[in-house]
């Protein structure tokens, strides 16, 4: 079982944007998932809920970069 990744920023305002630099770049070659503009609080507890519903990482990483309750404006 692998490890699931989400990128999130700590910023007021604003979105992960991975495309913008290397490193992003690098983190979603490696499988990261971009938190966009969901915040850290909401991602934690986005990670808990999806990975009480299953192991299957790959779902769970699908889900992760959808705006299920509100949590990702974009």
């Amino acid at each position: 079982m692998g490890k699931v990744l989400m990128n999130v920023t700590q910023c007021a305002s604003g979105a992960v944007n991975m495309d913008l630099y290397a490193t992003g770049k690098a983190l979603q070659k490696a499988g990261v998932v971009s938190g966009l503009d969901i915040t850290t609080e909401s991602a934690l507890g986005k990670l808990f809920y999806l990975l009480g519903k299953s192991e299957d990482n790959e779902w769970v990483k699908a889900r992760l970069g959808e705006n299920l309750k509100g949590e990702i404006s974009k």
